[in-house]
Parts: C-alpha cells; structure tokens; sequence
C-alpha cells in the first residue's frame, strides 16, 4: 500500500486528480492534500509519504524548490511534477533534484495513472545505485533524469534539449560496464519508447536496431540513430491523418471529462505535440466549432443538467460548470439557450407540474 500527496494551489485540481487516484484502483491507502509547498513540507516533517504529485507555480513555495528540499533531505519521496507548457522550462530546473515524470497540464487521467504506476510499481532491480567504479547500469537517479529530459525534448521539439540529453546519456554510459553496455543502452532504449507511447497515446512503433557484437561506440552511435528515428516516428504520426483524428479523440474526451477546469488552447495543444495555431485550426476543422465554443457548450449542457435535478441554486451550479463569476454564467447561458437559468429552470418546472 503506497500514500501520495498532492500538491496545488488550485482546489479544483486538487479534487480532480484526487478523484482520479481513487477511481484509479491502484495500490493507495492514503491521500494527502496541500494548497502549496510550504504546507506540503510541513506535512512531509509529520508524515512521510511514498510519492508527492506537485504544482510547479504556487505561492510560498513553488513545486520545484519543494522538490529541491526533498531532494536534499533525503526522504524517499519520489516526486512528479504538474506544469502548464510555458512554464516547461523553468519545470527542467527540478530535473536536477530527480523528479521521476513530469506531467503537461491539462493532467489527463490515464496519463496520471500511467506515471503513477510507473514511479511507484515499475520493478526496476538492475537500474539501482552501485557503489562500484564500473556499474552494471546507469545509476537510477541519471536515468530518470536523461529519460525526462529526452521525453520532453522530442515530444516539444526542444533540439537543445535532446543534445543535452543525449551528452548526459554518454556520460553515463562511461561508468558502464563494457559487457553491461548492450543490454543497458536496449533497456534505455524500450523505456524512452514507453514515455512518449504513454504521451501520445499509441504506440511508438520503433526499435533500435543492435547488433550483438556490437563495440561501446558502435552501440552508442545506435542509440542516438534510434532517437533521430523516435523523432520522425513522431512527426510522421502527428502529419498522417489518422493519428490527428486519435488526438481530437483524446482532446474532446478529455475536455468532456475535465470541463469544469481552467483548461487552455495552449495546454491542449502542448498535449498533442502541435502549435497552438495548428491545434487551433484542426480542432475547429474537424470538430466544427472553436475550442471556446465547444468548451462553452459542454459547460451549458451539464449546466441544464443540473438545473433540471439537482436542487442546487445557480451561483453553486456556476461554480460547478467552471464559472467563478455567476453573473458572466447567466449571461453566457442566455446567448446559448435564448434564455436565463432561472427562465429555463422554471420553464421545466412548470412542465413537469403539467404532466
């Protein structure tokens, strides 16, 4: 049994993510809550936890200097963090404190789920650190933090990224056996394949072509033919037709899912790889409407919803539906359904008494 703290600033994604932990039906006894990164470490002080799932940007003290303090300390929390595609770069300076996954928002729940079980269940004997002059492996904590950097580098298409990643990944390599050389840089090879699977959703149809008597250089040269072939693999899915319709299929479940979150044009299109400007274009082509109006949409849908069962008065309905400001829900209500939620609600009641 494993506990986790989750870390934001924002109630409604503390909720949701909580929710889709304990939908999840993974292995957690105990969930944790904490609205920045002051109160996270109080309650780390008191009660140690097996994973922290954090915000990067909240007031006090933001996800990343959280997990430089984890780090540093030492306590066996692993650590995930949760950022928007324009703080990404200031996300790669928890690289260092090894963060385990890194995770865009809008977070999606079976992306959550997947990094979850892969932080927490993956059993990974031989990636542990030796205290040896020549390892057997890459010491764990480097290859969590070459694999984020590469993941991420190629999924956004950071060039200098990748380079870095690719230095890193040498350097390490160094400290590696000669006969441990092969099976290590397969094995790095499947799990960098497996993060960007889980990013787009499908399979990442590529594998690294070894040879078995292969030398150091030959299998290092491999590995980096095997990334630039990651790299077209993905450029060529995200160009074929098919796969753009898988990534509207995702973005459109998932706003259906999330629709009462502070979700962005930019954050679905940092999600599926695309420019804001592309995702904007195609999702409107092939969707028949603007992101805005078929969030807006879903939002006034369950609004009816819930004015025709609930009970609940319009300001909590507003808030339900992703509006702080009532005023603006009735407004945009009425421009949707040609009259006001008091005017609808009423309407339906009256309706029922006739039957």
């Amino acid at each position: 049994m494993f506990s986790i703290l989750l870390v934001d600033d924002e109630p409604l994604a503390l909720k949701g993510n909580r929710i889709i932990i304990e939908r999840s039906g993974l292995d957690i006894n105990r969930l944790y809550e904490a609205k920045d990164g002051v109160e996270a470490w109080t309650l780390l002080q008191k009660q140690p936890v097996d994973l922290v799932i954090t915000d990067i940007k909240m007031p006090g003290m933001d996800g990343v200097t959280l997990c430089q303090k984890i780090f540093e300390t030492g306590m066996v929390a692993k650590t995930i963090i949760v950022s928007g595609y324009s703080e990404f770069q200031y996300a790669k300076e928890a690289i260092r404190y090894s963060v385990k996954d890194y995770i865009l928002k809008p977070v999606h729940s079976e992306e959550l789920i997947q990094s979850i079980s892969s932080v927490l269940y993956r059993n990974q004997p031989q990636l542990e650190e030796l205290d040896l002059e020549k390892h057997d492996s890459i010491p764990h904590r480097e290859l969590e933090n070459i694999l984020v950097l590469l993941q991420q580098g190629l999924w956004m298409g950071q060039e200098k990224d990748v380079e870095k990643g690719m230095k890193l990944y040498r350097a390490a390599m160094e400290q590696v056996k000669d006969k441990r050389c092969l099976p290590v840089s397969e094995n790095f090879c499947c799990l960098l394949a497996e993060k960007l699977s889980l990013k787009t959703g499908c399979l990442i149809d590529v594998e690294p072509n070894f040879s078995m008597s292969a030398e150091r250089e030959e299998i290092l040269n491999e590995t980096a033919t095997f990334i630039t072939q990651l790299r077209s693999d993905l450029l060529h899915k995200r160009s074929h037709t098919d796969y753009t319709d898988v990534l509207m299929g995702m973005a459109k479940k998932y706003l259906e899912e999330h629709y009462n979150q502070d979700i962005m044009l930019t954050d679905l299109a940092a999600r599926t790889g695309f420019s804001t400007n592309y995702f904007s274009q195609i999702f409107k082509e092939k969707m028949g409407k603007t992101f805005a109006q078929f969030r807006t949409e879903i939002r006034i849908h369950k609004a009816m919803e819930l004015l025709n069962w609930s009970g609940k008065n319009i300001t909590d309905i507003a808030m339900e539906v992703g509006y702080n400001d009532s005023t603006y829900f009735i407004r945009v209500f009425k421009e949707i359904t040609g009259q006001t939620p008091s005017e609808y609600k009423k309407k339906r009641s009256d309706g029922k008494k006739k039957r």
